[in-house]
């Protein structure tokens, strides 16, 4: 079994960086990806630095893979399902393969929990958005519905005022069954955006562009964008199979090198944090996890004092 300097499981925009990093290093990276993701949707990216009309997601994924494998990176389609840390660093065992490396970088992301209704992948990426800051400019003056049951999901319902006043928020559940405070309540009716309750059990629309959605009281709602706000879980199962260190709800914990509690073992992308989850952060994140896999390689006499 080869052992690779570096193995990075996760395709996405932490992953590639990481790899394009690794391989510009001069040393043998592998990129073990399962082929899911944020980025494998059809959303087009118009706030990544250099693209002024945009970019869509799976472009700029099918120019990162090709610039990592141009430099040397190498790439399996694999889904890693145990992680081993040994003396001279990680064993991985797949659904296809098992693998070796001295130092491992985890770029696993996070699974988003949509609701469920026919077609949902349809619409993820064109009319379905899960991000604000990625996504909230496309609904000025438009008409939108929030999904959420929680305070967390009002907070973002309240920011979108500023694109539209013809905003809805839906529970995507039974009244009572939800878990919005009187605060949140408070802050929806403030903002002037009604609460809907009731589970989404069809959406109509052509293309991916939605124009209405049905529920299971009999409600209809007109809308022309909906934004996703019922939470993810971060894929942070490896991590804390070699003992990592994780946060809270469940988000690999990093220090600003990305280094894991775990020697030789780093993080970068959405299962880190809670926060800015941005293509370009994520990106970011990689380029510094590589970066810092590379100097614990050096040998002695090659660090700084």
């Amino acid at each position: 079994m080869k052992t690779y300097d570096c193995i990075i499981v996760g395709g996405g925009p932490a992953g590639l960086s990481a790899a394009i990093y690794m391989a510009r290093f001069n040393r043998s990276a592998l990129v073990i990806d399962g082929g899911e993701g944020r980025t494998t949707s059809a959303q087009i990216n118009q706030n990544y630095l250099g693209f002024p009309k945009g970019i869509p997601a799976k472009k700029l994924s099918r120019l990162g893979r090709e610039q990592a494998k141009y430099f040397g990176a190498k790439f399996a389609a694999d889904r890693i399902l145990k992680a081993r840390k040994i003396a001279s660093g990680f064993t991985l065992k797949g659904e296809n393969m098992s693998y070796k490396s001295r130092t491992l970088i985890l770029c696993t992301g996070v699974k988003d929990m949509y609701p469920s209704f026919p077609g949902l992948f349809n619409y993820i990426g064109k009319s379905l958005f899960w991000c604000i800051i990625c996504d909230g400019y496309k609904t000025k003056e438009k008409r939108l519905v929030i999904v959420g049951h929680d305070d967390k999901a009002v907070a973002t319902a309240t920011q979108f005022i500023n694109f539209t006043c013809k905003i809805t928020f839906l529970t995507n559940c039974d009244e009572g069954a939800d878990h919005i405070s009187k605060r949140g309540l408070d802050a929806l009716k403030k903002a002037k955006i009604p609460v809907v309750y009731g589970s989404i059990t069809k959406i109509h629309g052509k293309r991916g562009m939605l124009n209405r959605i049905e529920l299971d009281n009999g409600k209809i709602l007109q809308a022309d964008y909906m934004f996703n706000k019922q939470g993810y879980t971060p894929n942070s199962v490896l991590a804390g199979q070699l003992g990592a260190v994780i946060e809270g709800e469940g988000f690999i914990k990093t220090d600003k090198e990305q280094k894991t509690s775990v020697p030789l073992l780093y993080a970068a992308g959405d299962v880190t944090s809670d926060a800015a989850h941005q293509i370009i952060t994520a990106a970011h994140q990689g380029s510094v996890a590589a970066t810092s896999a590379n100097e614990d390689l050096l040998l002695d006499f090659q660090k700084e004092d």
